[in-house]
């Protein structure tokens, strides 16, 4: 249970990390020019909330940590699909799934989290923009940046 938590935790946000700006924009692309107009309102003045409202604060190591367990998450998910997908049956399905939750655990643990915190973090993310970017620029490659 503990993996598909931070799975979930993990893929919301890698789906508000990469998909918010892409749906504002295709939502733009598919409306009208009244809309369109609209929508570029809405959008100018959502930015200028953020700037004006108080960041959330978290430290940057905790920042990193999370985008480093973002990674982690994502690529356990990746390497145990298939294991879980060829499991013979039921039990060993679980036990698959058992050892996808240690990892997952043992991913943010590693990085100086709490399971708590790393859904926390998730949690500010998925409502606040600035930390969405921020956290989606520290997961790119260091020369990316």
């Amino acid at each position: 249970m503990l993996i598909r938590n931070l799975s979930l935790a993990a893929g919301l946000a890698a789906f508000v990390l990469a998909a918010g700006p892409a749906l504002a924009q295709s939502r733009m692309q598919g409306s009208g020019m009244q809309d369109q107009t609209q929508m570029q309102n809405q959008l100018q003045q959502q930015e200028l909330q953020q700037r004006t409202q108080p960041q959330s604060q978290i430290p940057p190591q905790k920042l990193d940590a999370a985008a480093s367990v973002v990674k982690d998450v994502n690529d356990l998910q990746r390497s145990y699909q298939p294991r879980i997908d060829a499991a013979a049956s039921p039990a060993d399905k679980q036990k698959v799934v058992g050892e996808e939750e240690q990892a997952a655990e043992k991913a943010v643990t590693d990085r100086g989290l709490t399971v708590d915190e790393f859904k926390q973090i998730m949690q500010v993310a998925k409502n606040d923009p600035n930390i969405r970017n921020e956290i989606t620029r520290r997961m790119q490659p260091e020369g990316q940046q």
